[in-house]
C-alpha cells in the first residue's frame, strides 16, 4: 500500500499524525478530502485475520461501487461519478 507524501491543504494535520490518512470521498456529486484513522476500503482479511487491508487494484484494473468507478493506473488511482471524483496517488491528490 502506498501512503500520500503530499496532503492537501484542506487536511493541514492530517499529515502529522502516524494514525491519520488521507482519503476522498465522493457524496451526492461532489468529492472532498478526509482526514480517517479507519480504512475506507481495506479488502479481505489476509492470512485468516479478522482486520481487511489485503485487496490491491492493480494497474489497468477498474471497480466499480455504487455508482462510483475507479481506475488504478500508474499515475494514481481516479474514482468518477457522474463527471464528478478525484485523483488520488502518493505524490498529488486533485478534485475535480
Amino acid at each position: 500500500m502506498e501512503h500520500a507524501s503530499v496532503v492537501p491543504a484542506a487536511l493541514p494535520g492530517c499529515g502529522t499524525r502516524p494514525d491519520r490518512a488521507v482519503a476522498v470521498q465522493i457524496v451526492e456529486g461532489t468529492a472532498k478530502f478526509l482526514c480517517t484513522s479507519q480504512g475506507i476500503y481495506v479488502g479481505a482479511p489476509l492470512n485468516g485475520g479478522s482486520k481487511g487491508g489485503g485487496k490491491v487494484l492493480e494497474y489497468g484494473q477498474t471497480l466499480i461501487v455504487r455508482g462510483t468507478a475507479c481506475t488504478s493506473t500508474t499515475a494514481g488511482v481516479r474514482c468518477d461519478s457522474g463527471g464528478h471524483g478525484f485523483l488520488i496517488a502518493a505524490d498529488q491528490q486533485q478534485l475535480f
